[in-house]
C-alpha cells in the first residue's frame, strides 16, 4: 500500500532560497521510522520562508540496499492518518 506524502524541497538559487513541496507515493512496507521534525522550523524562520509554523516529519525509507530519509511536511499523525477515529458499530434502537 502507498502512502501519498509531501517532500520538502529546498531550492538554493544562490542568493534567494525557495521552499518547495513535492507529491511523493512511499509503499508503508518500506518506511522504517517517521518522527517529529524540529530542525527545519529554525532554518526557515532564518531565512524567511514560507511553512515555518508549520510541524514537518524526518521519514527514513529502505530503498534497496540503502536507507534514505526525506523531510515531509505535516506530522506524523497527518501524514498516516493516526489520528482518524475509528467507527463505532452501533446496535439498532440502541
Amino acid at each position: 500500500m502507498l502512502v501519498k506524502i509531501k517532500k520538502v524541497l529546498i531550492n538554493n538559487d544562490g542568493y534567494n532560497r525557495s521552499v518547495e513541496l513535492k507529491d511523493v507515493y512511499l509503499n508503508k512496507m518500506n518506511i522504517l521510522s517517521a518522527t517529529e521534525y524540529d530542525g527545519i522550523n529554525d532554518f526557515l524562520i532564518k531565512e524567511s520562508l514560507s511553512y515555518s509554523e508549520d510541524k514537518f516529519s524526518l521519514i527514513k525509507f529502505n530503498e534497496g540496499n540503502k536507507i534514505n530519509e526525506i523531510i515531509a511536511y505535516g506530522s506524523v499523525e497527518e501524514i498516516f492518518g493516526l489520528n482518524k477515529k475509528k467507527k463505532e458499530k452501533k446496535i439498532l434502537n440502541d
